[in-house]
Order: structure tokens, then C-alpha cells, then sequence
């Protein structure tokens, strides 16, 4: 499919940082969206419909479209003034998708060894000065919500397997499609996220010291870490469709060459409310490799701060008191860190 306007642009670093810290201070330059019209067409497609999920969207647009021969697409569009992280995220995705399915190209047995998962093609892409779209075939089925918990945590497994081994089939050209998050990057950004949290929760401050001086006991491990891999990080039960025993992953807007482990705790963040999860998650072969290893272990943990410490920050899925509790647990986790440490 032919693509209007291709954004070629790379990510750089500092136009990201400085988006960040603008949101960590809370002087976002750009932040509100300005609404703009859908596109009429798109890449052959045109446009039957908006998509509205609230009456006022405050990140992204989205519109349904077809083509001459029925086909349907989701369109996603960014429009604002300046551009902020939300232009950044979605310029990410769209660079996300090509480097996937650059990969699948240049790697045909991937497909082979993961018959089963499917992710969506990116047909077109549009930049204007105020604007940016992104066009992808529609995925239909259920949500990941829909099924039960024991059932969803093979699924993680195979979908976690599946960006590692994605990972492991990067070249120079792949791995400049992708966006890099280094154990320096996340140190610098545990910085800047930890004295937001502070200045917002100030009655937390006991345990934002205890998690900061953990943290800088485990950081000289997390540099140490090789497993680096394509990460999702956002594998959220909305972000997973099942079509019966097809398996689509759809936002790849944060997806990030980075520590393998990640991914997993980013995951067991999300679900620690649920403990009939967490157990059965724990007990995967997955899980006890990772908890197994002194090593693996320490990265996990100060990954596990890092994003607790994020998510005081931020709230997305996470309530306070959900990262509050979970903080806390993984604090107490001390009999290994010692060994770990050493």
C-alpha cells in the first residue's frame, strides 16, 4: 500500500527528554490537542466514520475507513500546535510497526515459530505541519479481558517469548527503527521521576528514600545487563485480541529496545490488585528464572522501583495505593539483595 507523506525521522533523544521534563514540571508545552478533521481519505482508504471514545479525546483521534474492495483500516491521528510526547509516542509506533515487519520480511521463520501471533500492518502514513496520522488494518475479536485469568497468563508467556525473539533477529538497520531505552537513560529518568513524586506526595517520602537507596544498590547491575531485547511495555489486556486461537497485539507506541525483564515488570505492576494473577504468574517457568538468578533478580527489582516510582508520578492503569503496596512488598524482598549486590 502506498504511503503519503512517510515519516522517515528518527527520535532524537533530546527532543524527547525535553518533552518529559516539560511534563514532569508541569509545563508541557503543546499538551492540548487541537482538533482537527479527519482526513477524507488515506493510502486508497476513506473515511466512513470517526471513532469516538469520549466527547473531548485529549491524546489521539481515531477514524474508521474502507477501501474499494471492503477492506477496513483504524486511522490514528495526533494534531496540535507543538509537538509533545503524545507526537513523539505515536511517531514511535509507527517507526515500531515498519521495524516488525522489516524483521518479518528479513526473517521469514518467525512467522514459522509463532504461527499463532499477528500483528496488524501499518498501511499508510500522513504528516502535515499540524498533524500526524497513521493508518493500520482494523483488528477485530475479543479483548484479553474477555477470558478468564489462568487462561490469559500462557498468553503473556507466548507474547513475552515472542518480542524476545523478535529482539534476537536485530541487525544495523532494524535497530535503527526502534527507539533505545540504555540502563543510563533509566537511572537519569529514575532521577527526574523520583523528585516529581516527592514534590506530589510528599507523606511518602520515607518510602521514595528507601526505594531511591535500593535502587542505586541495584543500578550498578542493571548496567551490567546484556538481555536487552524489543520490549512492548504496555501489554495491557486491551492491548491483546484473540480471534479465536489467533493472537493480535495492537499499541506499539512505547515498544523500546531494552532490558528483557522489563516487560515482566511492567506486567505484574499492572495485574498486582489481582493476586490470583499475580500467584499463577509467579509460578510460571518464566517467572522463576528471573527470580531464580541473583542477577535477573536485581534487575528486576530496580525495574520494579523505577516504574512504581513512574506510576507515583503518572497514573495510567495503576492507582496510588496499588503502587504503594506493590512498592512496598518489593522493598521488603531484602534477603536476596545482599547476594546480589555483592
Amino acid at each position: 500500500m502506498r504511503q503519503e507523506n512517510v515519516v522517515l525521522k528518527k527520535l532524537h533523544f533530546h527532543e524527547v527528554l525535553v518533552c518529559m521534563l516539560n511534563s514532569l514540571i508541569g509545563r508541557s508545552v503543546g499538551n492540548e490537542m487541537t482538533l482537527v478533521s479527519l482526513p477524507t481519505s488515506i493510502g486508497g482508504y476513506r473515511l466512513i466514520h470517526p471513532i469516538l471514545e469520549c466527547k473531548e479525546p485529549k491524546f489521539y483521534q481515531f477514524g474508521l475507513y474502507q477501501n474499494s474492495e471492503g477492506k477496513r483500516a483504524i486511522a490514528k491521528q495526533w494534531s496540535g500546535a507543538k509537538k509533545n510526547l503524545n507526537y513523539y509516542w505515536l511517531l514511535n509506533e509507527i517507526n515500531a510497526y515498519r521495524g516488525v515487519w522489516y524483521l518479518y520480511k528479513k526473517n521469514p521463520e518467525l512467522q514459522k515459530r509463532y504461527p499463532h501471533i499477528h500483528i496488524p500492518k501499518l498501511l499508510a502514513v500522513k504528516r502535515k505541519s499540524d498533524r500526524l496520522i497513521m493508518l493500520l488494518e482494523e483488528v477485530k475479536g475479543k479483548s484479553l479481558e474477555t477470558i478468564k485469568i489462568p487462561a490469559r497468563v500462557p498468553i503473556y508467556e507466548e507474547t513475552v517469548s515472542f518480542f524476545r525473539e523478535l529482539g534476537n533477529h536485530l541487525d544495523v538497520s532494524a535497530s535503527q527503527m526502534f527507539r533505545k531505552r540504555s540502563a543510563w537513560t533509566t537511572g537519569f529518568l529514575f532521577i527526574a521521576y523520583l523528585g516529581r513524586a516527592i514534590l506530589k506526595h510528599p507523606e511518602q517520602l520515607p518510602i521514595l528514600m528507601k526505594a531511591a537507596f535500593l535502587f542505586t544498590r541495584l543500578f550498578p547491575k542493571l548496567i551490567r545487563d546484556k538481555d536487552i531485547s524489543l520490549v512492548h511495555r504496555d501489554l495491557t489486556p486491551s492491548n491483546i485480541f484473540l480471534q479465536g486461537k489467533e493472537i493480535w497485539i495492537i499499541d506499539l507506541q512505547l515498544l523500546v529496545i531494552t532490558h528483557r525483564i522489563f516487560e515482566l515488570a511492567a506486567l505484574n505492576l499492572k495485574r498486582w490488585k489481582d493476586r490470583h494473577y499475580w500467584h499463577l504468574f509467579q509460578s510460571t517457568q518464566t517467572m522463576k528464572n528471573v527470580l531464580n538468578n541473583p542477577d535477573s533478580f536485581a534487575v528486576y527489582q530496580a525495574l520494579t522501583i523505577y516504574l512504581s516510582v513512574l506510576n507515583f508520578v503518572n497514573t495510567y492503569q495503576v492507582s496510588h495505593e496499588t503502587v504503594y503496596s506493590y512498592l512496598q512488598y518489593w522493598l521488603q524482598q531484602n534477603r536476596k539483595v545482599d547476594s546480589v549486590t555483592s
